[in-house]
Order: structure tokens, then sequence, then C-alpha cells
């Protein structure tokens, strides 16, 4: 028996996350923190610190700009847009993480509109990392990076909503159809 009540395997062979919530909750809990620490010290460096390791990142783009237009090889202004631009894909992937353990937990803990509740953490963590950027040597807290950081945020939980939802309706597909099973009169062999 299942817990349900069903005999046999349970619906499509799936077990409920229930079963295993206390092993996920820790999971999820370490991904958070984790996520949280990798941001926070992150941010904690300086504006040279930063701007090297956001270097390396824009070289592979620049590499290929540069192979694409030789007569504009090593344009400083192009190297520039590389940098901002993955600067500003870090900060969306870096909340959008955040928001898909925060979302995560939120459903664990069966609280009430969990995607929304994951994407507000995450929003409201992003606030204090740009306030923290405001004590750093050469760093400032921008709006315009909270507002990417809310906006990661945000999509993580609409495509995790989106796949609950669609997985909802492909384990609800997986049920026994009984039409099926009902043989037609053409189909009977003759006796």
């Amino acid at each position: 028996r299942t817990h349900h009540g069903q005999e046999g395997a349970g619906r499509c062979g799936s077990r409920m996350i229930s079963e295993r919530k206390t092993g996920l909750k820790v999971i999820l809990w370490v991904l958070l923190v984790l996520n949280m620490a990798a941001i926070f010290l992150m941010s904690a460096r300086t504006a040279d610190e930063s701007t090297v390791q956001s270097d390396v990142f824009a070289e592979v783009p620049m590499a290929a700009y540069d192979s694409a237009h030789p007569e504009d090889a090593g344009n400083e202004d192009v190297f520039w847009l590389f940098q901002k631009i993955v600067r500003k894909i870090a900060h969306f992937l870096e909340f959008a993480e955040l928001a898909v353990w925060a979302v995560g937990l939120a459903v664990i803990y069966d609280l009430k509109l969990p995607y929304l509740t994951g994407a507000a953490f995450s929003a409201v963590y992003a606030t204090t990392d740009e306030l923290h950027q405001l004590f750093v040597p050469g760093r400032e807290g921008k709006v315009t990076d909270w507002l990417i950081d809310t906006a990661g945020a945000i999509t993580a939980a609409v495509i995790l909503r989106a796949i609950i939802i669609v997985s909802r309706k492909r384990r609800n597909n997986c049920k026994p159809d009984d039409s099926r099973a009902i043989i037609s009169p053409e189909q009977k062999k003759p006796e």
C-alpha cells in the first residue's frame, strides 16, 4: 500500500516528497546558506578585485569578437561592454539560484504563495547585498543591479512554477486509461 491507500507502486512510480522532507530540508538550507555566503563574499571584493574577476569571463567573448573582426581587435569599448554584460548576467544568475533554494524551502514548509515568497526573499537579500557594497572600497550599491537581481529571482520562481504545473499534468496523465481496456466488438475473437 502507498501512503494514499492505493495498491501498488503509486501513481507512475513516484514517491511523495513528504517521505523525504527532512533530508531535502537540510540540503536546501545548506544550498541556500552557501549561495548567500558566495554572494556576500563576491560583493565584499574591492572594485579592482571584482574587475579582475569579470575580465577573466569577458575575455572569452572578446576573443571571439577579435577573431570575427580583426580590424577592430582589442577594442576597449567592446571589451568594456562584454565586461558589463558578464557582470549583469552574474547578478541575474546568482539571485535566480538563490530563489530556487528559497522557493524549494517555502514549498517544503508549505508556506502560502511559495513562489512569491522565494522570489521576495531573494529580492530582500539583493537589497542587503547592494547596501553591503556601499561599504566596500570602490564599490557602490545600484538600483539597476537590484532590479536585475530581482528579475533573476522572479524568473527562477516563474520557471519553477511552470515546471511544477507541467510535471503535475504529466503525472496525472500517467493514470491508467480505462477506456483502452475495453475491447470493442470488432476486436473480440469469434468463439
